[in-house]
């Protein structure tokens, strides 16, 4: 059995989860507001809205991914 005090110590990952406010409201849309919300159609971009995006945007990396590793250092 573990002691009360261990368990009250550990963190409560439920006050650390967060959400975006458009992941909510995307998640309660349905497709077509979803085009609308985002600017797309079911085909998806065409070649110069996704140029002018990466553009304005950058490429979709996490900025995990994008941190150098040590071996790239070296």
């Amino acid at each position: 059995m573990i002691p009360k005090n261990l368990i009250a110590s550990l963190p409560d990952e439920r006050k650390r989860a967060q959400s975006s406010p458009i992941v909510v409201e995307s998640a309660t849309a349905d497709a077509a507001g979803i085009y609308r919300r985002f600017g797309t159609r079911p085909e998806g971009l065409s070649d110069k809205d996704a140029d002018t995006r990466l553009g304005a945007h950058g490429p979709n990396v996490l900025e995990k991914d994008r941190q150098t590793g040590i071996v790239m250092l070296f």
